[in-house]
């Protein structure tokens, strides 16, 4: 598997985790956890941000 294939991967694991959990944040009204998701929506913008992709 190369590079980009992962990074896409990881990338889309975290888009998941971020809906999943800010979600949750907003069901329970947990700060602590909207923060948290959107940490994990940076950890999903990063390698765009970054040129991971670029050719």
């Amino acid at each position: 598997m190369n590079l980009r294939r992962i990074v896409k991967i990881v990338a889309a694991l975290n888009l998941a985790y971020f809906g999943i959990e800010f979600a949750v944040a907003l069901a329970i009204g947990s700060v602590s956890l909207f923060a948290d998701s959107i940490d994990f929506l940076e950890d999903t913008v990063v390698p765009h941000r970054r040129g991971c992709f670029s050719r």
